[in-house]
């Protein structure tokens, strides 16, 4: 069975295209973003690579590892805004935030409003910030 499985998971590892470990980092953040581990030791470790691989690895991609965490913030950010209708104190924990105070702060530096003010523009200014 357990022979079974090993080649199971090396097949499915051998049609997936290899993803850069800045790919690998953005899909960590997603995964540990809600627990509030999203930190480049726990991504590191997630990754089984040492947090200081990851930070010069990820410098040879172009990018940085809070390039990665805000990036993925504002991208959750603004799916839990416009696809649900969680309150914004949900949507604050989700993205890890202790409080809303710090969410709602964070929020209308990223994008000029606060999440409730944000959460009633018109349509064409949500497909907006989508495509930002």
């Amino acid at each position: 069975m357990a022979a079974h499985a090993q080649r199971f998971i090396d097949m499915l590892t051998e049609q997936r295209p290899s993803s850069s470990v800045t790919e690998q980092a953005r899909q960590a953040i997603f995964l540990l973003i809600s627990s509030g581990n999203a930190t480049k030791e726990k991504v590191a470790e997630n990754l089984a690579i040492h947090p200081r691989a990851l930070q010069r690895i990820l410098s040879r991609e172009d990018t940085n590892f809070g390039e990665l965490l805000s990036e993925a913030k504002r991208e959750l950010a603004l799916r839990y805004l416009s696809g649900s209708n969680q309150s914004v104190t949900d949507i604050a924990l989700l993205l890890g935030y202790s409080t809303i105070s710090s969410f709602s702060r964070w929020f209308t530096e990223e994008f000029g409003k606060s999440p409730a003010a944000w959460r009633k523009a018109p349509p064409q200014e949500v497909i907006a910030a989508f495509a930002a």
